[in-house]
């Protein structure tokens, strides 16, 4: 997809359509003639096409390892029917809020986008409820209506996520969905199939909820023509895809890549970069290879400056100028593809509040609605980018993007403190208590030594990587996801374990076993919560992470506990081999009366000690290779792309 942007004047320019993007271009001039638009500006390029990974999947994920832990349950402000819209309200869609009018629904902040304005018959679709503010909604009601006929839902729902639930309505199976419970949601993404039979238009009408007096009934997305089913359908084309190819066992219906590769290469968009024009482009140091998933230029001729922004097959791409790095009061400029093959791309200025994007309806804009009214803007989760520093927009300069260093050491900081060291140090102390005896290390028994120095380094690690993170953001984070809670929550626990850890009663003490259980409970509690704050991360956008790497996080996951399994049933073999117990999960200490193990026990390893000594050893190379694997997949983010550049290199 390829489009330039625009004029403050609405001066209309060059419109052509090129193999595989479309393009338009329009120049824009400032409203002083003797203004050179000597404003700091940092460039942010956004590019869109689909969800990572759904909620839905990465719960489904964390099943194994959140067993047998119970959980509080919070109790929440109640709304009425707060686990759904009842089926008398199927074709009203208004809820039984006495008294509280519906607000009208032009003002709902809250949208619905489809991934496309076309459909085939009995194919999916997707679509998307979302909140492109702050603000989340509590309930929510959906259906496909036929606006000829806005009566009764039409098609199926047939891919619901967490929070919401399917319900039928009238005659009909699956046709509507609404919300489970109150907890806030900002974005849901479900897929909707047409009726295999039905031919025509179809839209989606909803309603919001936010809370018992403040609701909008009848919001609409733009209509969907739903055709008869094709081998060339565009709907089997989607905006919210992944941005790789699919597999199949048929000759690919795409350019080959020693092709596209050329075509990158002679892309007029790159002339001049640096010496007739400024160029930003995504992802870093793309411009240098012309290879760039999005990428926007300027070039000034007098007061005149003119701004290309294209990106590869895309939904939209923007640009905004903006004062600093972050969303929030900024200028932007929209490149959305058409729902309609071959047909240019539909331009948009538009300002950014940080909540929402407000579309401009002064007069000097007015021309550039003939492009139409047709939007594909929604969230940025294939690519975001802003500029290192803020620029003249007069001055001809290469943009920089914006370093993630600080972002990517987070990561693997926290990778290298919860995967490997905290794993490791939790094994050790254990079921190595009675191994390698009468051997200390610094004048410490073994295990103990071990297992203080990478508690110390998990210590280390997180508080580094918290302070790392708030550097870097210099704010709470904005996206509707529980990582940060998760990992603030983790890093309070693991702050405190070592310097409760000081407070060690004396091993005679009676008030041992009651340290020794709050030492375990703590420690436990803070490594489960960190190995599920890392399953959230991947879906953090600014993470870039590839949805297989939830996959190495469940290899984890099963042989850490299949470890500890191997490991518990090693242990109670041991006991019955000798005439004292020897506890794997000792709560009381050694020396206490309930643990009556004699001198010769004490001065020699357990039975089968070298058994655990070939566990652990296989532990620790699956251990480290996983550590070394996540990491970096983190700090090499993108890594599919970097994977890319390295093979072409």
């Amino acid at each position: 997809m390829k489009c330039a942007a625009f004029s403050w004047l609405g001066e209309w320019g060059v419109r052509k359509i090129e193999r595989g993007h479309f393009e338009k271009k329009i120049t824009f001039s400032t409203p002083d003639r003797d203004s050179n638009l000597n404003l700091p500006v940092i460039g942010s390029l956004v590019y869109w096409e689909r969800s990572v990974l759904d909620h839905e999947t990465t719960e489904a994920m964390l099943v194994a390892l959140l067993s047998g832990c119970v959980l509080a349950v919070l109790v929440g402000r109640g709304y009425a029917y707060s686990r759904g819209a009842p089926d008398q309200v199927c074709q009203s869609m208004t809820p039984l809020h006495q008294g509280a009018p519906p607000q009208t629904p032009g003002t709902s902040p809250f949208l619905v986008t489809p991934a496309l304005l076309q459909a085939g018959q009995g194919s999916p679709l997707k679509l998307m409820v979302s909140s492109p503010s702050e603000l989340t909604f509590a309930g929510f009601f959906l259906q496909a209506r036929d606006p000829r006929d806005p009566l009764e839902p039409l098609g199926t729902f047939t891919t619901v996520p967490g929070f919401a639930q399917a319900i039928n309505c009238a005659s009909g199976i699956r046709n509507a969905v609404t919300h489970v419970n109150s907890t806030g949601k900002k974005s849901l993404q479900f897929e909707w199939e047409p009726p295999a039979d039905y031919e025509g238009p179809i839209q989606f009408n909803a309603t919001f909820v936010q809370d018992y007096s403040t609701f909008w009934v009848g919001v609409l997305s733009d209509k969907v023509e739903v055709a008869k089913r094709s081998v060339n359908n565009p709907a089997q084309s989607t905006g919210i895809s992944t941005t790789r190819a699919p597999k199949t066992s048929t000759v690919p219906a795409y350019v080959p890549e020693v092709e596209v590769k050329a075509a990158a290469t002679d892309d007029p968009i790159y002339s001049g970069c640096g010496s007739t024009k400024s160029c930003f482009g995504a992802p870093d140091q793309c411009l240098d290879t012309k290879s760039c998933t999005a990428v926007t230029t300027v070039q000034v001729e007098g007061d005149r400056y003119t701004f290309e922004v294209k990106g590869k097959g895309a939904g939209y791409a923007a640009v905004a100028l903006s004062e600093d790095s972050k969303m929030g009061d900024d200028s932007v400029m929209e490149c959305a593809r058409d729902s309609v093959q071959n047909r240019p791309a539909n331009v948009y200025l538009s300002y950014n509040t940080g909540k929402t994007n407000a579309r401009s309806s002064r007069r000097e804009y007015a021309r550039m609605k003939k492009c139409g009214e047709t939007a594909g803007v929604a969230f940025h989760d294939v690519i975001y980018e802003a500029s290192s520093d803020g620029y003249i927009l007069s001055e001809i300069v290469t943009f920089a993007s914006v370093s993630k260093l600080l972002l990517r050491l987070h990561g693997a900081f926290m990778i290298a403190a919860w995967i490997g060291a905290a794993s490791v140090g939790i094994l050790l102390a254990r079921y190595f208590k009675q191994t390698w005896v009468g051997k200390p290390f610094c004048g410490k028994d073994q295990w103990f030594a071990w297992h203080r120095i990478l508690m110390l380094l998990v210590w280390s690690l997180t508080i580094t990587a918290f302070v790392l993170i708030f550097v870097e953001l210099k704010s709470w984070s904005s996206e509707d996801n529980p990582h940060a809670i998760l990992g603030t929550v983790t890093t309070l626990l693991a702050f405190f374990q070592p310097i409760g850890a000081l407070f060690r009663p004396h091993p005679g003490s009676r008030r041992r076993p009651i340290f020794n259980w709050l030492h375990w409970l703590l420690g436990n509690m803070a490594h489960i919560l960190a190995i599920v704050t890392i399953f959230f991360a991947i879906e953090l956008s600014k993470a870039q992470l590839p949805e297989w790497t939830t996959w190495i996080l469940v290899v984890y996951v099963a042989f850490h506990v299949a470890m500890h399994f191997v490991l518990s049933v090693v242990g109670c073999a041991s006991e019955r081999t000798t005439s004292s117990r020897v506890n794997s999960f000792p709560m009381s200490d050694r020396t206490s009366s309930r643990s009556p193990l004699n001198d010769a026990d004490r001065r020699t390893d357990a039975p089968l000690s070298c058994f655990r000594k070939l566990l652990l050893a296989l532990y620790l190379v699956v251990i480290i290779v996983l550590t070394v694997v996540l990491i970096l997949v983190v700090v090499l983010a993108p890594i599919e792309e970097t994977w890319e550049k390295f093979r072409g290199t």
